[in-house]
């Protein structure tokens, strides 16, 4: 299977490869970017039953494009003009945005044509010969976890042991355990490696909150299986020459041992390849309804491999105080009292530099029952009481007809509350539009009357907003401006 597999591969590239005239001509990133997405797509429809049943990325027109404004659309069903034909009967080509794509860094449900599209920036990460494909990959997949898991919506815990010393220390060992798991090759060693890990898995379980341990496996179903779908997907023979799994997943395992942003990891970022090794893992045991279970049963994949990997409670206890002893846990339980002061400490200074900043606080609420995505970063992430501390954020987000849209460039501090809220600072002169009327800021806070609108823009120094047919009120309270969608009568 797989040897036919690889020579549809080659044959699907030579195809994708000949957008140059003549063979001697050199062949572009961008030409073999195109051929690259046109063999991932392949992949996930010939490998859908056994990479995750149900995903297949020919299923809905994908759509890539490139910082110099070139457009490829894959498997998209339409007579408009200015898409070009190209070599690969598939894919459609245009030079030129007629339809304000670009303008969309990644949407899994883009409406062009009258169909919902993955709209997604391809050259974002051009320096990475990988990473944009698994990304492509991983970010489709949420889309599909969405309309398949049914517990999805309406997750509500939150992680409460962020502070939490032995917690924190015995993540560092729980991931160095699954990145040797990861790595080994005799099949001894690595069921001893997983007893190994899993009496460390539980033995953290058994010390922290019930809401701790269900945010840490929704974040391994969410982001660690989308992870996994990504890694299953470009390890397919001849899809990504030279590219090896296992010591990329361990790489990361290890970097999460090691890395001193010990919150931000327990919290977030740690779950992406815990998640991935995890349902590897059950591969390599050899339980062949794992994935019907998560889909059906909303069953965790510790919980799943617990089951199957049957330890006493006297060989947890054995294994891993031997495991402590081995690893020296007591000087990690140090390292990590040290960083978590610190992280503490620097709470404190940026909560000060917050509170200190000019300008107008603006607290922005999302309409309700729409779906926005975006992407974007920032210089540092911190979890505190109110919800997270962004620093220095850069971030886009919006409804898939962008009718809501807030776009933020290297705004200071960005405070984003446990209801979705967000609250920056903006200069005391912005001008907004409100119902088509242009107003300062100042004149509207002065008045003191809550204002109900229907259109409401602005276009700020580090700040840009957009929200159009959606009933809102913007009102003040306690210094700050704010914009709500959901309690127009009551504020009234």
């Amino acid at each position: 299977m797989f040897n036919k597999l690889f020579i549809v591969l080659f044959v699907i590239f030579v195809k994708n490869t000949a957008f140059a005239s003549g063979p001697k001509q050199p062949v572009s990133y961008e030409e073999q970017t195109v051929a690259k997405v046109a063999q991932v797509i392949e992949v996930s429809h010939q490998q859908e039953a056994s990479i995750w049943p149900g995903y297949d990325l020919s299923k809905t027109p994908v759509v890539i494009w490139f910082t110099n404004g070139h457009i490829y659309a894959f498997n998209l069903n339409s007579d408009d003009a200015h898409w070009k034909k190209s070599k690969n009967p598939n894919v459609k080509y245009s030079s030129h945005d007629y339809w304000g794509i670009c303008e969309v860094e990644m949407n899994p449900e883009y409406l062009l044509a009258g169909q919902e599209v993955y709209v997604f920036h391809i050259d974002l990460m051009k320096r990475d010969p990988v990473l944009p494909f698994l990304v492509l990959v991983h970010e489709r997949f949420h889309s599909h976890q969405f309309g398949q898991f049914s517990d999805v919506k309406g997750f509500t815990d939150t992680y409460k042991d962020y502070l939490n010393v032995d917690n924190i220390a015995l993540i560092r060992l729980e991931d160095q355990l699954l990145g040797q798991y990861t790595l080994s090759e005799r099949p001894t060693d690595r069921m001893e490696l997983l007893k190994d890990f899993l009496a460390i898995h539980k033995s953290r379980m058994k010390l922290i909150k019930p809401s701790s341990a269900n945010w840490e496996r929704h974040q391994q179903r969410m982001e660690g299986l989308a992870d996994y779908v990504s890694f299953k997907t470009l390890e397919t023979p001849g899809l990504m020459p030279g590219y090896h799994r296992k010591r990329h997943l361990q790489s990361n395992l290890d970097s999460y041992a090691k890395n001193p942003d010990a919150v931000e990891l327990a919290i977030k970022h740690r779950h992406y390849g815990v998640g991935a090794a995890l349902g590897f893992a059950l591969d390599d045991i050899g339980l062949k309804n794992w994935k019907t279970e998560i889909i059906n049963n909303q069953k965790a994949m510790d919980e799943l491999l617990e089951e199957s990997v049957v330890l006493s409670d006297s060989e947890v206890s054995t294994r891993a105080q031997k495991l402590k002893q081995k690893y020296g846990f007591e000087n990690i339980k140090k390292d990590v009292a040290v960083l978590l002061t610190r992280y503490k400490q620097n709470i404190t200074k940026l909560m000060d530099g917050y509170h200190a900043q000019t300008g107008v606080s603006m607290v922005i609420h999302q309409p309700e029952g729409i779906n926005t995505s975006g992407g974007g970063g920032d210089h540092g992430m911190y979890y505190i009481d109110e919800g997270i501390l962004s620093v220095g954020n850069s971030t886009i987000s919006s409804t898939v007809d962008n009718t809501w849209q807030i776009r933020l460039d290297e705004v200071s501090y960005l405070l984003q509350g446990k209801q979705g809220e967000r609250t920056f600072k903006v200069e005391e002169g912005l001008q907004v539009v409100l119902d088509g009327e242009n107003y300062d800021l100042q004149e509207l806070i002065s008045t003191a009357a809550a204002r109900p609108f229907t259109t409401l823009t602005w276009k700020g120094k580090n700040s840009e907003f957009i929200s159009k047919a959606n009933k809102g009120i913007l009102y003040t309270k306690k210094g700050k401006v704010i914009v709500d969608f959901k309690n127009i009568a009551t504020t009234l």
